[in-house]
C-alpha cells in the first residue's frame, strides 16, 4: 500500500529515541504489531507499507495537527530551532505493557543498551514471525527465570521485569484502566510498579495512553531545561516538569521529544 503524508519524518519519529522496537531493515522500518510483521519506508510524501493507512496512521499518530502543536509550543528560540532542525517528528504510540518493559530496560542505560535488552528478550522469550520476534506477553515474562532474564543484558532490572509482568499477568495490576484515569492518578498508579518511578510513568503516559502533557525529565532533559529555562538553576524534576507542563500549552511531551532529540544531537 502507498499513500500520501503531511508532515512527518519518518527517519526522525522513528530514530530519534522513543521507541526501541523498529528495526531498519535496507530502506524499510520494521516491527512486529499485534502478531504481524510490519514494514514502512517513506518516499517523499508518501508510505510505503504493508499495513493499513488506518492502522499505521494509529502507530505514528498521524492523526496529530502538527501545524497546531507547533504553533502551541513555538514559544522561544530553543524549542523552534529543535522544531525547525527535526520538523516532522511525531510521538509513535507503544502497547502499554510492551511500554513499561521498554522503560523499565531503560534504567541507567543508553539507546543502544536498551534496545538490545528489548531484542534479546523478544528473541528468548518471543514469538518469531517471518524471521523477526514479537515482544514477549506479560505471562511469559512472568514464568521466566531471573537468571534467564539477567541472559537478556537485563542486570538488575530482571527481578523488576519479572514481578511487574507478574503482576500485570495474574490482573493483579489493572493496566488497562489507566485509560480512564486522569494523568495525575494515572501517574500515581503507575509508579506502585517495581522499577517504575517518575521518569518511566511519564514515558509510558506519553507513549501508550496518548498523555501528551507527559514530560519524562531524564538527564539530557533536565540539562537542556536548567540550561535554557531556568538560567542554569539547580532545579527539582517536578518544579521542571510542572513548568512545562504550564509552558507548552498541553503539548509538553512533544516538546520534550524535540528538545531531547536536539539536546542529543546539538
Amino acid at each position: 500500500m502507498r499513500f500520501k503524508v503531511k508532515n512527518l519524518n519518518l527517519k526522525h519519529t522513528l530514530e530519534c529515541g522513543q521507541t526501541f522496537r523498529w528495526q531498519k531493515v535496507g530502506d524499510d522500518y520494521v516491527t512486529v504489531w499485534n502478531g504481524k510483521l510490519v514494514r514502512v519506508r517513506q518516499e517523499g510524501d508518501y508510505l510505503v507499507t504493508n499495513l493499513s493507512k488506518e492502522v499505521l496512521a494509529y502507530l505514528l499518530r498521524l492523526d496529530d495537527d502538527l501545524a497546531e502543536i507547533y504553533r502551541k509550543i513555538s514559544k522561544d528560540k530553543i524549542i523552534k530551532q529543535a522544531v525547525e532542525k527535526y520538523k516532522g517528528l511525531r510521538i509513535a504510540r507503544e502497547d502499554p505493557f510492551q511500554c513499561v518493559i521498554f522503560y523499565i530496560c531503560s534504567a541507567n542505560t543508553n539507546i543502544p543498551n536498551i534496545k538490545k535488552q528489548v531484542l534479546k528478550l523478544s528473541e528468548r522469550f518471543g514469538k518469531k514471525i517471518n524471521g523477526f520476534y514479537a515482544f514477549p506477553t506479560a505471562e511469559k515474562l512472568a514464568g521466566a527465570s531471573i537468571s534467564d532474564l539477567r541472559k537478556c543484558s537485563t542486570g538488575f532490572k530482571a527481578k523488576y521485569i519479572k514481578k511487574t509482568s507478574q503482576l500485570i499477568a495474574t490482573k493483579k495490576f489493572d493496566i488497562d484502566k489507566i485509560k480512564k484515569m486522569n494523568y495525575h492518578d494515572a501517574k500515581e498508579y503507575l509508579i506502585q510498579l517495581p522499577g517504575v518511578g517518575n521518569k518511566i510513568a511519564d514515558c509510558v503516559l506519553l507513549f501508550a495512553y496518548d498523555r501528551l502533557e507527559a514530560f519524562p525529565v531524564d538527564v539530557w532533559i533536565k540539562r537542556i531545561m536548567q540550561k535554557y529555562y531556568f538560567k542554569n538553576k539547580k532545579t527539582s524534576n517536578e518544579k521542571i516538569v510542572k513548568f512545562a507542563q504550564d509552558y507548552f500549552n498541553g503539548y509538553a511531551g512533544y516538546a520534550q521529544e524535540y528538545l531531547f532529540y536536539w539536546a542529543k544531537n546539538s
